[in-house]
């Protein structure tokens, strides 16, 4: 009598390279998360990639002073500049937060800012404010923030200063942002314990809670 012979089918054949390309590329995988978690704690490396960044865009300048992407970045002589405005800030010492990976959000877990200025660089018009819609184009959040010397300067000689402005859980996700337990300290006044929230459609509403201590006034809840 004849045998017939028993072939394996083809796609069991196949498996164990299928398996080895799979295992590979896993390894592989986990060879660049190391590969950029030590990056990202190493300062050369990091001053490297801050270096590849400025190189491929041209609206932010700025200055590597020191520090590690995983760690918190100091930077120096930061600027951002379009046909309307121009922001300068003296130094700003950042953390980026998880989000920034998995997000695709600018997140800062923590940043603090010295001198920041906004300068408007459109001449003076005597035509009334006009409410027009703003959209961020990313996704902006901050777990903490904190700015200490805002000048925000619409024409010469005009200039709005702020001492200290402190932001928690931060949030500014097309037209609208929020804030909260926030705090902004003027020359003549405090707000702290703000939650508010902004919508940059006409008129712009604003809502929001806080405390307001007016120097020779007593405290007093805004709404």
């Amino acid at each position: 009598m004849e045998k017939n012979a028993v072939t394996a089918p083809e796609s069991t054949k196949n498996r164990p390279f299928w398996r080895w390309l799979l295992a590979g590329l896993l390894g592989l995988l986990v060879l660049a998360i190391l590969a950029l978690y030590w990056a990202s704690g190493n300062a050369t490396a990091s001053r490297a990639l801050l270096d590849w960044v400025a190189q491929r865009q041209h609206w932010v300048t700025y200055r590597y002073q020191g520090g590690t992407l995983r760690h918190g970045l100091i930077l120096q002589q930061i600027r951002f500049e379009n046909a309307k405005v121009r922001v300068l800030a003296d130094q700003a010492v950042v953390k980026l937060g998880w989000r920034a990976l998995l997000s695709k959000e600018l997140h800062f877990s923590r940043a603090s800012v010295q001198h920041l200025q906004i300068i408007k660089k459109t001449p003076p018009s005597k035509e009334p404010f006009r409410f027009f819609p703003l959209s961020l184009p990313v996704t902006l959040r901050f777990d903490q923030a904190q700015v200490h010397n805002l000048d925000i300067i619409t024409a010469p000689g005009k200039r709005v200063r702020l001492d200290d402005i402190l932001l928690n859980d931060a949030l500014g996700r097309g037209d609208r942002i929020t804030i909260h337990n926030s705090s902004l300290l003027l020359p003549a006044l405090r707000l702290t314990g703000v939650d508010a929230q902004m919508t940059f459609r006409a008129p712009w509403p604003i809502r929001g809670t806080g405390q307001l201590a007016v120097s020779a006034l007593t405290r007093q809840t805004v709404r």
